[in-house]
């Protein structure tokens, strides 16, 4: 069995940002409090963040957790 370290506190603010804005990374990256030096280094570091396992993984934990809460599918989360 594998445990995973949970993930720092940016890290997870940028999660869950990024779950409750409509998935706007570069957004969530800047929320989160990243050092940001313009608009792509924002989305460039926040596409590299989101694809960290642990990081994909939160990403989908919160999503499953918020269609439990309120059953809504995962489009209806987007939307």
């Amino acid at each position: 069995m594998t445990t995973t370290k949970p993930l720092t506190p940016k890290r997870q603010r940028l999660v869950d940002r990024y779950v409750s804005n409509g998935f706007n990374g570069a957004e969530a990256y800047r929320y989160a409090g990243y050092a940001v030096n313009g608009p792509s280094v924002a989305r460039t570091e926040a596409t590299r963040i989101l694809a960290i396992p642990s990081v994909a993984k939160a990403v989908e934990r919160k999503i499953a957790h918020l269609q439990a809460q309120s059953d809504l599918s995962a489009t209806d989360i987007i939307a």
